[in-house]
């Protein structure tokens, strides 16, 4: 059988990090199919929660990804 996949999506706030204000929430925006989340920070910070809050030790741009997967296995 083929399964439809997850689609990946966030938001974050606040939108500018400076050093003075470096914590970050992010939102999980993704479908409601998507039951794990492995969110990267940088070069290599992980967080495994749904709606993690990170700290970017760091001004600047900033690399972030989340990968979801779904009960299926299928991932975005």
């Amino acid at each position: 059988a083929v399964f439809p996949k997850p689609r990946a999506a966030f938001d974050y706030n606040p939108k500018t990090v400076s050093n003075l204000n470096n914590r970050v929430q992010f939102e999980n925006l993704s479908d409601t199919s998507a039951i794990l989340f492995n969110w990267r920070f940088g070069p290599g910070d992980v967080s495994l929660d749904e709606n993690p809050v990170y700290a970017f030790p760091d001004t600047g741009a900033q690399e972030v990804r989340l990968l979801v997967t779904n009960v299926h296995g299928c991932q975005d």
